[in-house]
């Protein structure tokens, strides 16, 4: 293979979650005519990548765009952080944040759809990647991460279920929930119905294979922080394809953000 692991081996929790939240970014393009993908930093990066690739491989005329001025690049192996100076040939043009962020996301005709990780988010899709007060700990910072969920026109997340990481309100909010769509964790995927503001249990993965549904909503439950509201008729994900995860382990070998 070259490089990362076999892609026979079976998939990591956060292999599945990159893969769902890939899948969900490229539906939604497809969907709503995205022109780009605002792709955010680590899984969430990576899920974006997958999308992109796969968009391609159909013919698909998204560009994939990285704040720091990257306009529709091709991410190459081997080194998954979002701005890879090895990705700078392959643009289609190198800008400058203003206008990444300013014309090509948050532009008055722009249509991109963001892709962005979270230290913790709530019920609403609010987004905290800064600090949490009451344990006095500090995050990465919110970066350009407000930016993309208060002027994209829609923005998937994707982060690890956990009680610490899912609660009910946050103590404080780096970007807001509003134009968030999506969801995605490793155990389900998260949505809002039309004209709702909270977030609604609506798909889960096919991991482990077979894995009944009222089974697969204990999970979710047991290991959220805030109480999980399942929609009828919840969709079944198909577990990973060969190529996803050779595609994922190329992007990432040492495992920096899969691991």
């Amino acid at each position: 293979m070259g490089l990362g692991e076999n892609p026979d081996a079976p998939p990591s929790s956060l292999e599945l979650m990159a893969v769902m939240a890939g899948r969900i970014i490229e539906e939604q393009v497809k969907k709503r005519d995205h022109q780009t993908i605002l792709a955010g930093i680590g899984t969430a990066n990576l899920a974006a990548w997958l999308a992109a690739k796969s968009l391609k491989k159909e013919g698909n005329p998204v560009s994939l765009i990285a704040e720091v001025g990257f306009y529709g690049y091709d991410p190459c192996p081997a080194d998954p952080f979002i701005f890879n100076l090895r990705n700078i040939h392959t643009c289609r043009m190198l800008s400058q944040i203003d206008e990444v962020m300013g014309i090509f996301m948050g532009g008055a005709n722009a249509r991109c759809i963001g892709s962005l990780g979270a230290g913790q988010v709530d019920k609403l899709g609010n987004i905290n990647t800064t600090k949490i007060p009451e344990q006095k700990l500090y995050l990465t910072g919110p970066g350009g991460g407000n930016d993309v969920a208060s002027m994209a026109q829609e923005v998937v997340v994707s982060a690890p279920l956990g009680k610490r990481r899912y609660v009910d309100k946050l103590n404080y909010i780096s970007s807001p929930g509003d134009r968030v769509s999506f969801v995605v964790s490793d155990l389900a995927v998260f949505g809002k119905d039309q004209g709702k503001k909270e977030l609604t249990m609506i798909a889960y993965p096919d991991w482990p294979a077979g894995i009944k549904e009222e089974e697969a909503v204990r999970r979710v439950k047991e290991a959220c922080g805030f109480e999980i509201k399942a929609a009828p008729g919840l969709r079944r994900i198909s577990p990973p394809t060969r190529e996803e995860i050779w595609r994922l382990r190329t992007f990432d070998p040492k495992k920096q953000f899969l691991s």
